[in-house]
């Protein structure tokens, strides 16, 4: 959907991808190891989402929390295994705020396009553990505040990143901080919130931390 709105019409030189398939190509152009170029490239894309709809002009007043789900996730792990003390600390700021609390569940986005530009358009704040979904955050507007959770394995590595590297020698893209780079492109305020993750790669959220962090917002 977000090819026709854009007027880019689908051909075999738009691969989606899945694990199971084998890409050769002279030219091969992955978006999610793509570095952000310049904010303004970046901000006139999110300009010209806005324009392809009817966006109201009203100030942003919600509170979204992108859920990760075992239903909805392409890959295992990154659920938020304590999940509903997290959602009662959402509600309870958002209803002190005077904002609008929203879960969001992309698998269950059946409208067309512009209601989920809208919708994140409206966003004050966007709360979510690292994941594709985060990148809605793409359609919201300068000064909107993101907190990404970003789990990592304390046996592993002693930064918060998704993925580590044990050679200093060698340098490979990371996706781990993806969400910062488009964040600062599009003028945002983000916010890290480092969890250990089990073997799983879940993690269970230390919820008086997650209240200093939003205190602190």
């Amino acid at each position: 959907m977000i090819w026709i709105i854009t007027g880019v019409n689908e051909s075999h030189r738009i691969i989606h991808y899945n694990r199971q398939m084998r890409v050769g190509a002279h030219l091969l152009i992955n978006p999610c190891r793509t570095p952000g170029i310049h904010p303004r490239l970046w901000q006139d894309a999110r300009s010209m989402y806005w324009s392809l709809i009817n966006l109201p002009k009203s100030k942003p007043n919600l509170l979204i929390y992108v859920r990760r789900t075992a239903n909805n996730a392409k890959n295992h792990g990154r659920l938020i295994l304590n999940e509903d003390a997290v959602i009662e600390l959402l509600r309870n700021y958002a209803l002190r705020r005077s904002l609008i609390y929203v879960q969001y569940d992309h698998s269950k986005q059946n409208d067309h396009i512009g209601k989920q530009i809208e919708l994140f358009y409206n966003a004050r704040i966007i709360f979510g553990i690292h994941g594709g979904a985060l990148s809605n955050i793409n359609f919201s507007s300068s000064g909107t505040t993101i907190i990404e959770i970003m789990p990592y394995q304390s046996n592993k590595s002693s930064l918060p990143i998704v993925c580590s590297m044990f050679d200093p020698n060698q340098f490979r893209p990371c996706g781990g901080y993806s969400y910062y780079i488009q964040s600062q492109l599009l003028n945002q305020s983000y916010w890290i919130f480092p969890n250990v993750a089990d073997d799983h790669d879940n993690v269970r959220v230390n919820v008086t931390r997650l209240h200093q962090l939003f205190h602190s917002v």
